[in-house]
């Protein structure tokens, strides 16, 4: 036999005995596009901007996520803030984009403040605050303008990935309600 005969045995040999040996244990299922789901939220929420003083302004937005079952979270963000002590008094309208987990998203925006100039900004969002810093481009001072909000959002809800996983062709989904659930793909022999 040639050296190159034993090598091609041995392949085999290996490949056979390796999907032998391993039939039983699991990998896990890979989610499905149909087990992300969109979570959309319409939020208030008050909102102090640190160059403004302690009299916080009113905010009203619309926001809509998708959220995996690995908890990947991202999506948009539209809303319009507004002063309402000592009179009314538009804020600023923005537009954000996010992302990052179920309890925490980074984000970024654009938008104008009624007052001063076009903006853009960067934030952090958590369960019920958000934190953040918008760059004013032609306002003639204080072009940096940091604030820190609290608003009606909680953590959002990752789907199971349980009903809505799929497994090679040659395994099954070893899942809630199975005797052994691990959660995860086996071969079938």
């Amino acid at each position: 036999m040639s050296f190159r005969t034993i090598q091609k045995l041995y392949l085999i040999l290996f490949v056979l005995l390796s999907s032998n040996v391993f039939a039983y244990c699991g990998v896990p299922p890979i989610p499905s596009l149909a087990s992300t789901v969109t979570d959309n939220k319409i939020y208030g929420g008050l909102k102090w901007d640190f160059n403004g003083g302690v009299k916080p302004e009113a905010v009203i937005g619309f926001r809509s996520a998708r959220v995996n079952p690995s908890s990947y979270t991202n999506g948009g963000d539209v809303s319009i803030s507004a002063k309402f002590i000592d009179g009314f008094e538009l804020g600023k309208a923005r537009l954000k984009y996010f992302s990052g987990n179920d309890t925490v998203q980074a984000e970024i925006s654009g938008g104008y403040d009624f007052k001063r100039s076009i903006f853009v900004g960067a934030s952090l969002n958590a369960p019920y605050s958000n934190i953040g810093v918008d760059y004013l481009f032609l306002a003639k001072e204080k072009q940096l303008d940091p604030y820190a909000m609290i608003h009606t959002m909680g953590k959002y809800n990752k789907p199971s990935a349980g009903s809505d996983t799929k497994c090679p062709a040659d395994h099954f989904f070893n899942g809630p309600g199975s005797t052994f659930a691990d959660n995860l793909c086996h071969y079938v022999p």
